[in-house]
C-alpha cells in the first residue's frame, strides 16, 4: 500500500472515530438530559413555593405507549388548558414556555408531548401505532385523566395546526368533555387547503421573479399527492411558504422562533429528539391526514363554544377554508379573532394579544362551566 493510500485510510478511521463519538455524545446527551429535567416552581418574593402551585415534568401511558406532560400553573385549582402541538410531531413546548407563561397565571396549562414528538420520541416506537385514531384515542384518555386527577368536569382544550385537526376532532366527538375549544390555524380540509397554499407559492413566486423557487415548484406536478416522493414535494413547497411569509409574517423562515432564549426545560440536546419526531411523525401521519374527511361535512354542527385564532396572512393553513367553515359552523357560541400580524403562529407572532384574549375571554368561558 503507498505512503498516501495510508494516511488517506488512517484519516477515514480517525473521522469514522470522531463521528462515532459525536454519536455516542449525542446520545447520552439526551437521556441525561431526560433523565434530569425539571421545570422552575413557582415562588413568591420571599423564594417560597407557592402554596397549591404545580409544576412538574411527569411520563403516563397512553394507549400502552410512554409519553411526556409538562403541567405548570400558579393555582392547580384554575380550569385546565391541555395543549394539542402542531407538525405533525412538532412539539412546541419550548414556544409555549416562552411566548405563553402568561397563561399559567389563570389555567394550569398542560403541554402534552404526543406518541412520537419530543420527549415521547423514540426509534423503537412500532410506526404501525402512529395513526389519527390513535392519537385521538390517546387525547381523550389524558382528558380523562386529567379532569379525575384535578377534580374537575372539563377542560379547555387548544388545538394548533395540526393539533388543531385533532383538537376539532375531539371537539365533535367528546363535547361533554369541554368547556371551550380554541382553533389557532385551523385545519378544516387537508387536500383543499393544500391546493391554496401551493396557489399562494406559486403566485408570491412570480410576482418576485424568484427564478430559483420557479424552477423548482414548475417540478411539482400534481399537488397534494401521495404517490411515492411526493414528501419531497411537501418540503419543497413549505420552504418557499415560509420564504414568501406564509407562515411567521414578514419573516425568512422560521429561524426567529427558536433563537429567542431558550426555556430551562429545553436544552440543546432536545433538538435531537424535536428534528427526529418532526421528520418521522410528518412522513408517516401526512398520507393520513390527506385522507381525512372535510370538517364542513363531518363537524357543521358542534356543542361547545369555539374561537378560532386566525393570523391574517396564513398559508400554512389558509384562513379562507377556515372562514368559510367558521361561517357555516352551528355552535352554542363562535368567535372568530383576527390576528392582523400574524400568519401560522398567531399565538408565537403576538403574544401579548393572544394572552390576553385566552385570559379575558376564554378564562371566564371556563369559569362559568
Amino acid at each position: 500500500m503507498s505512503y498516501v493510500k495510508k494516511i488517506l485510510l488512517r484519516s477515514i478511521i480517525v473521522l469514522m472515530g470522531l463521528c462515532a463519538a459525536l454519536v455516542v455524545v449525542i446520545v447520552v446527551g439526551v437521556l441525561v438530559s431526560r433523565q434530569f429535567r425539571s421545570t422552575p416552581a413557582f415562588s413568591d418574593p420571599s423564594g417560597n413555593v407557592v402554596p397549591g402551585s404545580i409544576a412538574t415534568f411527569e411520563d403516563i401511558k397512553l394507549g400502552d405507549y410512554q409519553q411526556t406532560l409538562l403541567i405548570r400553573g400558579r393555582n392547580s385549582k384554575n380550569p385546565i388548558l391541555l395543549s394539542l402541538h402542531g407538525g405533525p410531531g412538532m412539539t412546541e413546548l419550548p414556544l409555549v414556555r416562552h411566548f405563553n407563561a402568561a397563561l399559567e397565571e389563570g389555567f394550569t396549562v398542560v403541554l402534552w408531548e404526543q406518541r412520537g414528538a419530543g420527549n415521547s420520541y423514540s426509534p423503537f416506537l412500532d410506526k404501525k401505532t402512529l395513526t389519527i385514531e390513535q392519537l385521538l384515542s390517546d387525547a381523550h384518555q389524558l382528558i380523562q385523566y386529567l379532569t379525575e386527577r384535578f377534580q374537575q368536569r372539563k377542560v379547555v382544550l387548544v388545538g394548533h395546526s395540526f393539533g388543531s385537526f385533532l383538537g376539532l376532532e375531539l371537539a365533535r366527538r367528546y363535547s361533554e368533555l369541554l368547556s371551550a375549544y380554541v382553533g389557532i390555524g385551523q385545519a378544516v380540509y387537508f387536500p383543499e387547503g393544500e391546493k391554496l397554499s401551493m396557489k399562494f407559492v406559486r403566485q408570491e413566486a412570480l410576482l418576485s421573479q424568484n427564478a430559483e423557487a420557479l424552477r423548482e415548484l414548475g417540478k411539482i406536478g400534481e399537488y397534494p399527492s401521495q404517490k411515492p416522493g411526493s414528501m419531497d414535494d411537501v418540503f419543497t413547497e413549505r420552504k418557499w411558504l415560509a420564504k414568501f411569509g406564509g407562515v411567521l409574517y414578514g419573516k425568512d423562515g422560521l429561524g426567529s422562533l427558536f433563537a429567542v432564549e431558550r426555556p430551562s426545560e429545553f436544552t440543546l440536546f432536545d433538538f435531537v429528539p424535536f428534528a427526529l419526531g418532526s421528520c418521522s411523525s410528518l412522513k408517516v401521519l401526512w398520507p393520513q391526514a390527506l385522507r381525512a374527511r372535510d370538517f364542513r361535512v363531518t363537524a357543521a354542527k358542534l356543542e361547545v363554544p369555539v374561537y378560532f385564532v386566525t393570523g391574517r396572512h396564513d398559508y400554512n393553513v389558509p384562513f379562507e377554508l377556515a372562514r368559510d367553515y367558521f361561517d357555516r359552523l352551528d355552535a352554542p357560541r363562535k368567535q372568530w379573532i383576527w390576528f392582523e400580524s400574524s400568519a401560522h403562529m398567531p399565538n408565537f407572532e403576538e403574544p401579548e394579544k393572544f394572552n390576553k384574549f385566552m385570559l379575558e375571554q376564554v378564562l371566564p368561558t371556563a369559569l362559568a362551566q
